[in-house]
């Protein structure tokens, strides 16, 4: 659970609860079972988990038998289906590799560092003249040791301080496709967002399908942990922005329904 408590429940705590990890230490309240399970039609099992569980190793086979049979590839399919097989795909030759996961070359790390070696040194050009108000302090990170030097911005009684110009912060983007970002939603339409970042799984509905309030629209994967991100409102699912298997960035907009 990611995002309040009982909040939104991951399929791995569904599992939990349903006793696919064994017998839990302690009874599970009844109420909390309810709510984990609201959206599911199975119930808790009796006896040994491994009896429960349908065999997949035969699936995962014929599901990368035109890619590999090595029985690594097939268990890391089995472990990954969406990102394994993407992993597979690329690993053979199927798929081109993005640049973001290509090693660096020589040059280009020499070309990195000299940036940020001028970056350095035009921030230090560009810094004020400390003041007599500065102090210095040692910080400690586990095993290691910075010194570094504060000088306050904000006037304190007694003390005069001249304003300091601040450079402009660059916000960050992720790398790789474009993504929709969250925008004010029209009139009649919710959006569903991405609580954190995490790669999209698989979506549960299509364009154009009908979904009622609470219905499951997209599985995001977050942390190790799959999350069902459900309905906010009743409605026709209007687009599906991100594509299975892509890694999606906080606020991305995984869903759009119309009421």
């Amino acid at each position: 659970m990611l995002f309040g408590r009982y909040k939104m429940v991951s399929e791995q705590v569904k599992d939990y609860v349903l006793g696919f990890y064994g017998q839990s230490p302690a009874p599970i309240d009844s109420e909390v079972v309810k709510m984990a399970l609201q959206d599911s039609d199975a119930k808790p099992i009796d006896g040994r988990p491994a009896d429960a569980i349908e065999p997949e190793m035969d699936k995962a086979k014929d599901a990368v038998k035109d890619i590999s049979s090595d029985i690594e590839d097939v268990l890391t399919y089995a472990m990954y289906p969406t990102t394994g097989l993407t992993f597979l795909k690329i690993k053979h030759g199927l798929e081109p590799m993005p640049e973001e996961m290509k090693p660096k070359t020589l040059e280009q790390v020499e070309r990195e560092r000299a940036a940020a070696t001028q970056g350095a040194s035009s921030a230090t050009s560009d810094a004020p003249p400390r003041s007599r108000f500065s102090r210095q302090f040692n910080v400690f990170v586990g095993e290691q040791h910075f010194q570094v030097e504060v000088d306050p911005l904000q006037p304190m009684q007694g003390m005069a301080v001249r304003p300091v110009p601040t450079a402009r912060a660059e916000t960050a983007q992720p790398s790789g496709p474009e993504q929709a970002s969250a925008r004010k939603a029209a009139p009649g339409e919710a959006q569903i967002l991405a609580p954190i970042p995490g790669v999209v799984l698989r979506y549960a509905v299509e364009v154009g399908q009908d979904v009622a309030e609470g219905d499951p629209v997209v599985v995001l994967e977050a942390m190790k942990m799959e999350n069902t991100l459900p309905a906010p409102i009743s409605g026709k699912v209007k687009s599906l922005p991100s594509q299975p298997g892509e890694t999606v960035a906080k606020d991305a907009v995984l869903a759009v329904i119309s009421s």
